[in-house]
Parts: structure tokens; C-alpha cells; sequence
């Protein structure tokens, strides 16, 4: 195989943790249609609920205990620990007739996938060549997207029990049989003090022997002399501090943040709201299909889109039409109920606007920010910091949507969408840096220039008691 097929392999391996993410939200979906139908019943409408919503707690509880854990273990050793307890967890959601065995399952099914997703995004980010990061990312969101869309349509064949079981073994099996023939990342070998031979292996697996594996170690060597002081490596702790590591990991915290309340999540949760005012040949499982089918069928061809004209271009824009077509939704929900029944296309036309520019365009957008503006050395720990404030915003989102609905109503949850899709312009004109083309250690370089241009210590230097000319004259 050559570099690009072995990267295609690679990130397919490693995805199955997304594939893992996807069938677990198509779970949400079918458990909602066929628990109240069961004749033996044994979870009412808000148990439930609390199965589902305590699922992004649970990812939450994953991405911090991953905080500690990932960046010693590396991609492949935390993935041989967390796909078997995710396999068997699923067992116990499934097959478990008390809510409580349900719970457990779910619960761990998602910390294991918590503890897994940061981690295995940022492997990728780190063994593909910089004008293909957005591709790989889009091609990990299409793996989420493909598998709750196709799982969802399954639901209508089979119990959700046996759901549970074919959502728990698949992915973990395909997964742990691929992991054999992948090394881990060579920026993550470097990082944590293995063998400059080692990483040269990985990098010509990945990139091919005519790869300039030489030039590659430099560069990841470079990158990580600032996070030594006289040979010593700086604690983690101390590193997060430091304002080349803090700036980048509240950008990305903070365009994850707009991610989330930016409409798209929202589309999701009343979705069959807006169908039943448009004539539509769906049933329940096709309704909660549909939008993922969409983003499914349009996010890599929207990454070629964005590697084109880059990243800031197009995050304005789609910050734009998004919140025209929440725009589109609140009007129709302002409207009096005898002319809603008349303009469900309104709805319609604003959902899809919404849905598509967050899934196509900001979500493969963000979450390739989450592994470009973080450097070598701290990326695992502060992805996993980033998908953890994820988590629990979804989780907010998903306690406080009916409560916000009951209050304000659908319509003025969507203003404040749209505000939010309006800030996403703001953010990405004022604060975000354009890293199109640029290699991870550039990037990194980027923060670097910025910190010492502003002639600041960060806390760790003054720490230490070593100024920022002294460091240099002690690292050379």
C-alpha cells in the first residue's frame, strides 16, 4: 500500500470510534420509537430520556478521564483499553431489563467513546499531509453521519436490543483487528521520548520511503524545545499555562462552544416538528434519517470546498447563511398557526440551511481547528479538554431545549441560533488564524512568534526564574 491508502486505512480504524458515536445516536433515535411500543416496558418517558441525555455526561466523564490517560497510552493502547469495555457495556444496555443495567450501559458505552474520539482525531490530524487535514476530518464527521443514517434505517428491521449488540461489536472488532497493522503517529513518538528510528518507521509508513522522514524529525523536534527547560521536560500542568498553549486551546474551546449552539443540534431535536408542516412520504425512521443522509452525502465534497479558499473565508460566510436560515425558521414559527399550514416550506428550506452549513462546513471546520492550533506536545491532552466542554454543552443543550421550548418557543430558540451563527462571523473574522497549507509545526510556530513579540513570560517561565532570552540561550 501506498502512504495515502495506509492513511485512508489508518483513519477508518481509528474512526470506528466515530462509527461507535454514530450507531450509539441512532440508538436515541430508535429506542425513542419502539421502548413505548414494547409490551414489556420497563422505562417510562422520562427514564428515557435520562438514558439518552445522561449519554453526554458520560462522553464528558470519558474526555477527562482521557486528560491523563491518552497522551501516556497514545492512540493505539487506549483504544485496545476502551473498545472491549465498550463492546460489553453495550451487552449491558441492550439486554439488561432494568433501567438500571440500561443506564450503566449507556453510560459506560459513552465514556469509553468520550475517552476515545479526541484521541483518535488527533492521530489523524497527525499522520495526514496539511492541505488534507480538512478531508480526513470530513471524512471521520461522514463516518458519524453514514453510520447513525443507515443504523436508524436498520432500526426498522430489527429490535432495539439486538441494535445494542450489533452497535457494540462491530465497530470494537473491526477496530481492535486493524490496530495490529498501524503504528502510532510519529509526532506522538517523538513527543513522549521514543526513538527518532521508531518515528522515522512511522513516517515512511504513512508518507512513503521517498518521504523526507529526516526533515519531518527536525521539524517535530523543533516544536518541542520550548517545552524543555535544560534538558527537563516541563510538566503538563505547567505547559497549559504557558500563552502558546492557553491562547490556542480557548479558540478552539470557543469556536466548539458556537459549534454546538449554532443551530444545527437544535435542527435534530424537532426535526419531526418541521416535517409534519411539510407533505413528506417518511416514516419515523426515515424523518430521523434524513438529516444525516444529507450531511452524510455532502461533507467531503464541502472539504475540498474548504482546503480550496480556506478556513476563516468560509466559516464567515456559513456563519452568514446560517443565520439567515435560522432567520427563515423563526418567521415561520411567528407566523399564525392557519398560515403555518401553508408554509411549511418556509421551515423546511431554513432547517436544511441550517443543518447543512453546520455539518458541512463549521463542523469539519471546528473540530480541524481542535488538532491544527494545539501544539506536538500538549494536543492529546487539550483535545480531550475541548471534547469534554463539547460534551457538556451538548448535554445543557439537550437538558434545557424542552425548557427553553416551553418558555420562548421554537421560534426563540432559533434567535438565539441565530445570534450565535452571527458571532461565529465575529470569531472567525477577529480571532481565528487562517492555518490553510500549513504544517502542524507552523502553526504551532504561529503562537510561538505572537508570544514572544508581545515580550510577555508566560507563568511557567517566571516559575522557573528563566527569562524568555535566557530559555533560548539554555535550550541551544
Amino acid at each position: 500500500m501506498d502512504g495515502t491508502i495506509k492513511q485512508v486505512f489508518a483513519t477508518m480504524i481509528v474512526g470506528q470510534v466515530l462509527v461507535a458515536m454514530g450507531v450509539n445516536c441512532a440508538l436515541h433515535s430508535i429506542t425513542l420509537i419502539q421502548v413505548p411500543q414494547d409490551e414489556d416496558r420497563f422505562m417510562d418517558d422520562d427514564q428515557l430520556n435520562w438514558t439518552i441525555a445522561v449519554t453526554a455526561l458520560a462522553l464528558m466523564v470519558g474526555s477527562c478521564l482521557a486528560m491523563p490517560i491518552a497522551p501516556v497510552l497514545g492512540a493505539r493502547r487506549l483504544l485496545v483499553l476502551t473498545q472491549p469495555i465498550y463492546a460489553l457495556a453495550s451487552l449491558s444496555a441492550g439486554f439488561g431489563k432494568h433501567l438500571g443495567w440500561v443506564l450503566l450501559g449507556r453510560i459506560l458505552t459513552n465514556i469509553s467513546i468520550g475517552m476515545s474520539e479526541g484521541t483518535a482525531r488527533s492521530y489523524v490530524s497527525e499522520i495526514v499531509p496539511p492541505n488534507k487535514r480538512t478531508l480526513y476530518t470530513a471524512i471521520l464527521n461522514t463516518m458519524v453521519f453514514a453510520s447513525q443514517a443507515i443504523f436508524t434505517i436498520l432500526g426498522r428491521y430489527a429490535h432495539w436490543r439486538i441494535m445494542f449488540l450489533i452497535a457494540g461489536f462491530f465497530p470494537a472488532v473491526v477496530c481492535l483487528a486493524g490496530l495490529y497493522f498501524i503504528p502510532n503517529s510519529p509526532k506522538w513518538l517523538l513527543s513522549h521520548g521514543h526513538s527518532e528510528e521508531e518515528a522515522r518507521r512511522a513516517i515512511h509508513f504513512f508518507h512513503g520511503k521517498e518521504a523526507d522522514a529526516d526533515a519531518e524529525i527536525r521539524s517535530t523536534k523543533d516544536s518541542l524545545r520550548e517545552t524543555h527547560v535544560d534538558g527537563v521536560s516541563i510538566p503538563m500542568r505547567k505547559l497549559i499555562l504557558r500563552r502558546d498553549t492557553l491562547q490556542p486551546l480557548l479558540l478552539v474551546t470557543g469556536q466548539m462552544v458556537i459549534f454546538i449552539w449554532s443551530g444545527g443540534n437544535g435542527i435534530n431535536f424537532i426535526l419531526p416538528l418541521i416535517l409534519k408542516h411539510v407533505n413528506l412520504p417518511l416514516d419515523q425512521y426515515q424523518s430521523a434519517m434524513l438529516p444525516m443522509a444529507l450531511s452524510a452525502s455532502l461533507c467531503v465534497p464541502t472539504s475540498v470546498v474548504i482546503e480550496r479558499f480556506g478556513r476563516l473565508p468560509l466559516l464567515c460566510g456559513s456563519g452568514a447563511i446560517s443565520a439567515a436560515g435560522c432567520a427563515a425558521i423563526v418567521t415561520f414559527f411567528f407566523l399564525p398557526e392557519a398560515q403555518q399550514q401553508t408554509s411549511g416550506s418556509l421551515v423546511l428550506v431554513g432547517s436544511v440551511i441550517v443543518h447543512l452549513t453546520f455539518a458541512c462546513v463549521i463542523a469539519p471546520i471546528a473540530l480541524t481547528y481542535v488538532n491544527e492550533l494545539l501544539p506536538n506536545r500538549t494536543r492529546i491532552f487539550c483535545a480531550n479538554i475541548t471534547m469534554g466542554m463539547v460534551y457538556t454543552d451538548l448535554f445543557i443543550l439537550l437538558k434545557t431545549f424542552p425548557l427553553l421550548s416551553g418558555s420562548i418557543g421554537l421560534g426563540g430558540i432559533f434567535v438565539i441560533n441565530g445570534v450565535v451563527s452571527l458571532v461565529q462571523v465575529a470569531f472567525a473574522t477577529f480571532f481565528l488564524p487562517e492555518t490553510k497549507d500549513l504544517s502542524l509545526e507552523q502553526i504551532q510556530q504561529m503562537f510561538q512568534s505572537a508570544n514572544k513579540v508581545s515580550g510577555e513570560s508566560s507563568d511557567v517561565d517566571k516559575g522557573l526564574g528563566v527569562k524568555p532570552d535566557e530559555e533560548s540561550l539554555a535550550l541551544e
